[in-house]
């Protein structure tokens, strides 16, 4: 299958970061907005108030401990939980992966160059894989393992998850790395990585509410938010489910994310 990614080099996106806003560039916006802005960003408080319905159809308001699907900032807190590895000593960053992973090894092949893949190029997006993003799983479906997931095996819905590109020639956003991370994390522990993440990230960050697992049992599935689609039709089952956890498992909420 043909596929349309846009690689740039790696080094070229720090420059982009720090081009793309220097202090003392002149505002785009009207003395009165920027008047406004300033009161906005010097008089914040600690609050946190909902908008909107958490479902339509059953007339549910968001509040404030209202839960969503954090889609892909699940992969920033999975950095958190990978680095806690590499602090413990569990981990390295710049080691091939395949010394890590135990159930299942990443099939190098000529397109990598003889370039070893590192956590610190799947965290980074300069792996050179495949597989931008997952749609998930309608409730009921037959969920895949994670090794079916990066093999692209049955009942996955997505390809697998391989090099098109030797490691650190570009950055192209993979979520089909972060899930090798995901498995990695696995492997070391020898846990669920939902546990894991529980007991090493969310719980000592204070995200009382926070959860990855899939699909969020134990919760009360009131202060769950309906997902729908940009129609507006509702998502059937109400929400996906995601074996793809670290890179798109995430149950959260406001509260929890910017405590």
């Amino acid at each position: 299958m043909k596929r349309n990614l846009i690689c740039l080099p790696a080094v070229l996106l720090p420059l982009l970061l720090i081009t793309g806003c220097q202090p003392g560039t002149q505002s785009r916006y009207s003395p009165e907005t920027e008047e406004r802005i300033k009161l906005v960003e010097n008089n914040l408080g600690d609050w946190v108030k909902g908008y909107g319905w958490a479902d339509v159809d059953e007339k549910r308001p968001v509040t404030e401990k209202t839960l969503f699907q954090a889609a892909s900032i699940s992969k920033s807190l999975n950095g958190v939980g990978v680095l806690k590895l590499v602090q413990d000593g569990k981990l390295d960053l710049y080691t091939d992966i395949n010394q890590y992973l135990k159930s299942w090894k990443f099939p190098y092949d000529s397109v990598s160059g003889g370039k070893p893949i590192t956590l610190s190029a799947l965290l980074s997006h300069t792996a050179g894989l495949t597989i931008h993003g997952f749609p998930g799983y309608a409730q009921g479906d037959t969920l895949p393992s994670v090794q079916q997931v990066v093999d692209g095996q049955k009942p996955a819905n997505t390809e697998a998850v391989r090099s098109f590109i030797e490691p650190g020639t570009c950055v192209v956003y993979s979520g089909g790395g972060t899930t090798i991370t995901q498995q990695i994390v696995t492997d070391v522990t020898g846990r669920p990585y939902d546990e894991y993440m529980q007991k090493n990230v969310i719980d000592p960050m204070g995200m009382k509410s926070s959860s990855y697992r899939q699909p969020p049992a134990g919760t009360d599935t009131s202060l769950l938010a309906t997902g729908y689609k940009a129609d507006g039709t509702r998502v059937d089952g109400k929400f996906h489910i995601y074996p793809e956890q670290a890179a798109a498992g995430l149950w959260t909420n406001p509260t929890d994310l910017s405590g």
